[in-house]
């Protein structure tokens, strides 16, 4: 694969899953972030930093998800520097254009929008992101902040000023992220930003870059249940997974259902009862008993341990670690395998 790159807006909301307060596009956005880790020839991401160093003397501070990924393996995650020295400004025409569609994407979208400004609210947010773009903005909002329009929309939309301001300065940087990522490499942004319509800029629609085999919907599943240190070792042993299978080099649909299954249960990723077995009154409960007990006998374990479980009361979820349980596999089917039907 190609060089896929990534921004700090999008780790955000992925380390937001392991607080208390999180991005309501984490969950999201943590499935993708495994593909494009799994896959990616060289993880980067854009690190803006006023020194122009990504690291060392006088360089802002790295994202406590990216310290984690690089416990396991000190060479990924390079950063990819975006100087953030000097205050940019824009034509006042520009920000009027740029202002009609993100004022109307934030009135369609301001439960959203306020449940991600109470994470960028948040001490771990707030003090990096100080260090990394001094002047609060990247663009100065001074004319903007001062528009009609803009002052009508902060009322309406019950969000001060500054914290409006925030979100169209980072929604804006996704052109100047952009510029510097190029058109040779897939950049996995936030929704806040490849959301937005802004003027002069050009943003032809793609389909997500081909993989063999997708993690997206089973990680996005579990990560909210994981620990930072969890989701980067799921992360970890994908890539290790994808490598060892070279799945780089296969197309989209070309593994047979068997070996998805195989590559569900090592990665122990989410598996649930199949319909029959649930109807039989197993529960997951009842089956997170017999984790300990892998040499029991099938016939005998389901027979003695469900009788007068009620199915009725139960989405057919079980425990992550009973996929790795050979004996049980005929009663199991693995959310991945949605990827393929």
């Amino acid at each position: 694969m190609e060089n896929w790159v990534t921004d700090i807006t999008t780790l955000t909301g992925v380390e937001s899953l392991f607080h208390q307060k999180r991005d309501p596009w984490g969950s999201g956005l943590a499935g993708k972030l495994a593909d494009w880790y799994a896959y990616s020839a060289d993880p980067t991401f854009v690190f803006p930093s006023p020194s122009g160093r990504p690291a060392g003397v006088n360089a802002p501070p790295i994202p406590a998800i990216v310290e984690a990924l690089r416990q396991r393996d000190s060479s990924m995650m390079k950063p990819l520097v975006c100087p953030t020295d000097q205050q940019l400004t824009l034509a006042d025409e520009f920000y009027s254009d740029a202002l009609v569609g993100f004022l109307s994407w934030c009135k369609n979208n301001r439960g959203s929008l306020q449940k991600w400004l109470l994470v960028h609210s948040e001490p771990w947010v707030t003090g990096g992101h100080a260090e990394r773009i001094p002047h609060r903005y990247l663009y100065d909002m001074t004319k903007v902040s001062s528009m009609p329009k803009f002052k009508q929309s902060s009322e309406e939309l019950n969000i001060s000023p500054d914290n409006l301001g925030y979100t169209l300065d980072v929604a804006l940087r996704y052109a100047r992220y952009g510029e510097r990522v190029g058109n040779e490499a897939y950049y996995l942004s936030h929704p806040l930003r490849e959301q937005q319509t802004l003027p002069t800029m050009s943003i032809e629609p793609q389909q997500s870059p081909p993989v063999a085999l997708s993690f997206a919907n089973s990680v996005s599943r579990i990560a909210p249940s994981l620990t930072l240190d969890g989701y980067s070792s799921l992360l970890h042993e994908i890539m290790r997974v994808v490598s060892q299978r070279d799945l780089r080099s296969l197309k989209p649909n070309s593994i047979e259902e068997q070996q998805v299954r195989a590559v569900a249960a090592e990665l122990q990723l989410p598996v649930r009862l199949k319909g029959w077995a649930k109807t039989a009154g197993i529960s997951a409960a009842a089956l997170g008993g017999f984790a300990a007990l892998p040499t029991i006998a099938t016939g005998a374990a389901v027979a003695g341990a469900v009788v007068g479980i009620a199915a009725i009361f139960w989405d057919g979820k079980v425990p992550r670690s009973l996929g790795r349980l050979n004996w049980l596999r005929w009663g199991l089917e693995w959310r991945i395998e949605e990827e393929i039907k």
